[in-house]
């Protein structure tokens, strides 16, 4: 089809025609529509630029996390605890090449510029959730950054903090996965 547009309908009846999708009805076509229409947006002042057809509702966002505005996760079922950027973020940094530790033993506050997150789109942080001291670092994560965009909640862990509120502000699973499908 090269020099033309495919609007929503023909591409509806072409994967259908193909065998592709069983049926859809048209309040079905409609709700697709409108999750393409809020995916398609960009922007936001998180410094995450949404990429144009993510769709955030396939992020993996695990229940037994909390999560920051800022798009970092926080394990606080062990101690220390355990920090690390989200998929949603790392799908949004794009490949990284290069991350900056902070060192072990380090007191850090909330809205502190812990990590620096360096891809082939962007420069970013990741933002410290809450108070505490640094005790451990991934280094094998800055010697691959790749392991943050493929494994964000295992291998790609960035710091172990004891924090000094045990019971930070943060939010469920659930109300990330809302701010995230809003795009702010």
């Amino acid at each position: 089809m090269t020099g033309e547009t495919m609007n929503e309908s023909d591409l509806m009846d072409d994967l259908n025609e193909a065998g592709r999708i069983d049926e859809v009805d048209e309040a079905d076509e409609a709700d697709q529509v409108d999750e393409a229409d809020e995916i398609g947006e960009t922007g936001g002042s998180d410094g995450f630029e949404q990429a144009e057809g993510v769709n955030q509702l396939n992020v993996d966002i695990p229940d037994d996390l909390l999560y920051s505005e800022d798009h970092v996760w926080l394990d606080t079922s062990v101690s220390p605890a355990v920090l690390g950027i989200t998929a949603y973020a790392a799908g949004q940094l794009g490949d990284l090449v290069y991350i900056d530790l902070p060192e072990p033993g380090d007191q850090v506050r909330a809205g502190d510029e812990v990590v620096e997150l360096e891809s082939s789109k962007a420069i970013s942080h990741a933002i410290m959730p809450a108070d505490g001291t640094i005790r451990y670092v991934n280094h094998a994560a800055a010697d691959d950054p790749e392991v943050v965009n493929s494994d964000p909640y295992g291998e790609g862990w960035l710091l172990k903090i004891e924090l000094d509120d045990e019971d930070p502000d943060l939010l469920d699973g659930d109300h990330y996965a809302k701010l995230i499908s809003s795009g702010d």
